[in-house]
């Protein structure tokens, strides 16, 4: 059975870490390898690192450069993977704070074979997970659920270009797909949305309809869970504590994202189109066309 390369992006994790590293080190797939990258962590993340891949020697610990931010440094990490594992053909990438149910590995690299047509495809495969507090009582036993997210087999490009339905720390990549998508550029909103617009347009993405995962919510969360209904108050008190000029430059940049993340994904696959319909290539300049018409309209109202 292959190996697998997990990746993972450390940021003052000392608090959860070593629990995050045992539920890996409990697995029943036992042939991966940890590479851990810190993004200039501040409390005792390091030397924590450190300490235990001395102990197990599947855990590395690339070099860095100070804090970059979650989307470069996996990007970092990706590239480093890459290199540093030639023979290596599935990646997965990890939340310092979550715990990992035993099965996980193996139960995403099964979906993997499935969706797996050729060598050359590139696919993506994620699956649900269970939001737990920080202290692991249960809170809800789908985050897809929670969340009011659904998997979208039949046109997930469609979906993606608009909304993110994929959450990072379960996915895992094959080797053509990350070779695709890095690096992750400045137009980049999100590394595991990257993934899945990449996936979506080039390839394949598979689903394990089962939580894989405890996602842990605390204070610290880069992005957490929180209930739909919640989210949507949330919004729509951000929204109305803002000035009309201020709802147009929040709208004005979550397009000028959206935009920029697409023509992002058109000049990639506009360099493998063996690998990508024509069909595919128009559906994104449409979409461009169509979101860039909307900026224009909201610029002109303010």
């Amino acid at each position: 059975m292959s190996s697998i390369v997990i990746l993972l992006s450390t940021y003052n994790g000392e608090r959860y870490l070593q629990g995050f590293v045992e539920s890996i080190q409990k697995q029943s797939f036992v042939d991966w390898k940890l590479l851990v990258r810190d993004d200039g962590s501040n409390d005792h993340t390091l030397k924590l690192i450190r300490s235990l891949a001395l102990e197990d020697k599947r855990i590395h610990l690339m070099g860095s450069h100070g804090n970059v931010g979650v989307v470069k440094s996996f990007s970092a990490l990706s590239e480093e993977a890459l290199q540093m594992f030639p023979k290596v053909n599935y990646f997965m990438f990890a939340d310092q704070d979550d715990v990992w149910l035993d099965f996980k590995i193996i139960k995403t690299f099964e979906e993997m074979k499935k969706q797996e047509r050729d060598d050359d495809l590139p696919v993506l495969v994620h699956t649900d997970l269970k939001v737990v507090t920080s202290g692991l009582d249960e809170i809800s036993s789908s985050f897809m659920r929670y969340q009011q997210l659904r998997h979208e087999r039949k046109q997930p490009l469609g979906v993606l270009l608009i909304q993110n339905f994929i959450t990072g720390c379960t996915v895992m990549v094959n080797r053509r797909l990350l070779e695709l998508a890095v690096p992750f550029s400045s137009a980049v909103i999100m590394h595991d949305w990257w993934l899945g617009q990449c996936a979506a347009a080039a390839g394949s993405i598979g689903f394990v309809n089962e939580s894989t995962i405890l996602y842990r919510q605390h204070e610290n969360n880069t992005l957490g869970a929180i209930g739909f209904s919640k989210k949507v108050v949330k919004v729509l008190k951000r929204r109305f504590s803002l000035t009309k000029q201020e709802r147009y430059k929040l709208n004005l940049q979550n397009l000028k994202d959206l935009i920029d993340q697409s023509n992002q994904l058109y000049r990639v696959l506009k360099q493998q189109e063996t690998l990508v319909e024509e069909e595919t290539l128009l559906m994104l300049e449409e979409f461009s066309d169509i979101l860039y018409q909307n900026s224009s309209a909201l610029l002109h109202k303010s």
